[in-house]
């Protein structure tokens, strides 16, 4: 069994938003009527993995630290 991640700020056991700064194509698509029926990414996006965050569900705060000592404990890479 997995133990719950508490954020070291608020104490409390909560999620986290991972937030991923990404540069490519988002296309968007709408038809006469301005309503909108398809979106799509481009193949070639680049995900910037170094310059990732890690936020409090709760708190908002950045816990990057945390979560990654979280995961390398529970074996999830």
């Amino acid at each position: 069994m997995k133990k719950e991640f508490i954020c070291p700020y608020c104490k409390r056991a909560v999620g986290w938003r991972e937030v991923t700064p990404v540069r490519g194509h988002y296309a968007a698509c709408f038809d006469e009527n301005g309503v909108f029926f398809e979106a799509a990414y481009s193949d070639g996006m680049n995900y910037y993995y170094k310059s990732t965050t890690y936020e409090c569900l709760k708190c908002n705060r950045n816990i990057k630290g945390a979560v990654l000592r979280y995961k390398k404990e529970q074996g999830n890479d």
